[in-house]
């Protein structure tokens, strides 16, 4: 393996990190809320809790790597010049295009599973009996999943 491609798996591992622990975290938030009928108290904490560990256990190597995450957030900077650039480029994985490192294009077969298996997960997922406010979560997940697996 290249430094890129270390470098490149270094920055998704971060991404990966942020957005699971976000994701569980909102996901036990509206599990909890749909538990107590939409009363706020203690026991929304009380359902969040297994999610707040988990994030402080995958957030825990991030605190470790801060100054190498920081020296990569300036030189990322200083070659997009927006912060906002920056932030979108990092949240939607295109550690490649913000470093500058050529990544590889995919063949029509791959970009044909990747449609499909899009717009059947999203089909199935508004077909299905789920409550409304979990079924937006899925699609706005799949869609981030499929604007990743597109750019990268």
């Amino acid at each position: 393996m290249t430094v890129k491609n270390k470098l490149l798996d270094f920055l998704n591992d971060q991404r990966f990190r942020w957005i699971s622990s976000l994701i569980l975290l909102l996901g036990f938030f509206i599990g909890s809320l749909q538990d107590i009928n939409y009363e706020f108290s203690f026991s929304v904490l009380e359902g969040m809790f297994p999610a707040f560990l988990y994030s402080c256990v995958m957030l825990g190597p991030l605190y470790k790597r801060r100054k190498l995450y920081r020296f990569i957030y300036k030189r990322a900077l200083n070659i997009c010049g927006s912060k906002t650039k920056v932030f979108l480029y990092i949240f939607l994985g295109l550690h490649g295009k913000l470093l500058g490192i050529n990544v590889t294009h995919k063949s029509k077969f791959k970009w044909a599973i990747i449609i499909i298996s899009y717009i059947v997960f999203v089909g199935w997922t508004i077909q299905s009996e789920m409550p409304f406010v979990l079924k937006l979560v899925i699609v706005v997940i799949a869609t981030y999943r499929l604007l990743v697996s597109i750019n990268s």
